[in-house]
């Protein structure tokens, strides 16, 4: 049986890119669902009050613990009340630079951890769980606030933080706003599950155009 050299070549010249590109792939989506999953366990310094009630929605934003009013309030706590107020603390500039417009996720959750509660929120018709506990700061509630307040993006602006801080807190009081809080952490986590969908989509569409496709046209022409 003849070897038809041009499809062989174009196997090996395949199975070649796919020797370099499907571990590096695979690598990639570990990374990605790792950070997409760590930052939801709970830390080990308070863990969330079973008592008080779920978020909405919340067996679907993708938490391993289920996030509830106390996480969010006890969260909300440490941010305060205005976008100015929150850079000044958490996106200080080294002396002689300008304060940047921009606050990094890491910067944000080095504030939250160091910071203690500034009030105690108020909560419309949540008075127990706003007023119970000693408002412990969660993983799941520092990842609940970060993702409300940029929309799932590594990056906040400053825009962006007065924009969602005047929904939540409105009159720059101690109130919260808990259905606007709800609403804009939903609208993030999809946000996230669809970047990761995206990213996923390409990379089997680089798969199939690149390795797969080859290796069948080369198969067939062989047969």
């Amino acid at each position: 049986m003849a070897v038809d050299l041009p499809a062989m070549q174009q196997a090996v010249a395949a199975l070649f890119i796919a020797s370099g590109l499907i571990p590096s792939v695979i690598s990639a989506n570990r990374a990605a669902l790792s950070s997409l999953t760590a930052s939801t366990r709970l830390d080990r310094r308070g863990s969330t009050d079973d008592k008080s009630r779920m978020l909405l929605l919340a067996p679907l934003l993708g938490y391993r613990a289920l996030p509830r009013v106390t996480d969010a309030v006890a969260a909300v706590a440490r941010i305060p009340s205005t976008a100015n107020d929150l850079w000044e603390k958490a996106a200080a500039a080294p002396a002689g630079t300008s304060t940047p417009r921009l606050l990094r996720r890491v910067q944000f959750e080095e504030y939250m951890r160091a910071a203690k509660p500034l009030c105690r929120p108020h909560v419309a018709g949540e008075e127990e769980a706003a007023d119970g506990g000693a408002l412990v700061l969660s993983e799941t509630g520092l990842d609940m606030a970060w993702t409300a307040l940029s929309g799932g993006s590594p990056y906040l602006a400053f825009e962006e933080a007065e924009r969602k801080l005047a929904q939540w807190r409105p009159d720059s009081s101690a109130t919260l706003t808990l259905r606007a809080f709800e609403k804009a952490l939903i609208r993030g986590r999809a946000n996230i599950l669809v970047g990761y969908l995206v990213l996923f989509g390409l990379q089997a569409s680089v798969l199939i155009v690149l390795v797969i496709g080859p290796l069948l046209s080369a198969s067939s022409r062989t047969l």
